[in-house]
């Protein structure tokens, strides 16, 4: 027992002979705090954007893109929201693709906005209800069909 005790006293001795000199360097004479950071001059801004207002009946190019209501069947709800209305999109007109393939939607030439959705498929939110979603299944034939 009394070799195990000083065969340890030894070890730690020995390690701590091993150990650096550590000084705090907020007391040690050669300490120096780093040089301050270097100050950035702002960047000024730009010459505004000329903006020309839309003449009346006007359309912003931005909206150009948008679907427009054929049916005039849509509208607007609470707050600037589209209603949900029932059938805007005609999808009595759609549902012999009822267990059809995508390829025989997109062949079909359809006069409407639509989009086929796989099962995996990430799609934006926004409502439009003059637009028929044809959902695809796993097996890659439309499973189900709506507004939206």
């Amino acid at each position: 027992m009394g070799l195990k005790i000083t065969a340890l006293t030894v070890g730690v001795l020995m390690l701590a002979g091993c150990a650096a000199e550590m000084s705090d360097p907020i007391v040690d004479p050669g300490y120096a705090p780093p040089p301050p950071a270097p100050t950035v001059e702002p960047i000024q801004p730009s010459a505004p954007v000329a903006v020309t207002p839309l003449t009346e009946g006007g359309v912003d190019p931005a909206l150009e893109m948008v679907e427009v209501d054929p049916y005039n069947e849509v509208r607007e709800g609470a707050g600037g929201l589209t209603e949900r209305l029932p059938d805007t999109c005609r999808l009595d007109q759609v549902q012999q693709y009822q267990g059809q393939s995508a390829a025989a939607v997109e062949g079909a030439g359809l006069g409407m906005p639509y989009r086929v959705i796989g099962p995996s498929d990430i799609v934006t939110q926004e409502y439009n209800p003059t637009r028929v979603n044809f959902f695809l299944n796993t097996g890659g034939t439309v499973d189900r069909i709506s507004c939206g």
